[in-house]
């Protein structure tokens, strides 16, 4: 598995973490939201990273990409989770789900996916 490292998303991600998010989800939101725009992406950004949620994932020092985990009482939802497309393909993704499974398991609760519908 790919060596990963979490760490809380600050105001100085933001440029980075809305390119890694326009550049894996802009063509798949546009058509899924008809109108969607990058200004209507950057106000749901700016949301997110005050969510207090939002961490950067880190591969060999740069940033790869962007979790989002809510831990609730009853279940943690994994929320978002945006690989830059410069790093897709290379496990990343698939070893961070794996430890949120993990995680769920140890804490005795589900884990649940948020998906658009």
């Amino acid at each position: 598995m790919p060596a990963y490292e979490l760490r809380s998303a600050g105001p100085d991600d933001a440029d980075v973490l809305f390119g890694i998010h326009w550049a894996s989800m802009g063509g798949y939101l546009a058509r899924a939201f008809d109108g969607y725009t990058d200004e209507d992406a950057r106000a749901y950004h700016r949301q997110w990273l005050g969510s207090g949620r939002a961490q950067v994932i880190v591969v060999g020092g740069q940033v790869a990409g962007a979790l989002d985990v809510d831990w609730q009482p009853d279940a943690g939802f994994l929320r978002t989770i945006e690989i830059d497309p410069a790093f897709q393909g290379r496990g990343i993704g698939t070893a961070i789900v794996r430890d949120l499974l993990d995680q769920c398991a140890q804490r005795r609760i589900p884990a649940r996916l948020y998906v658009f519908p």
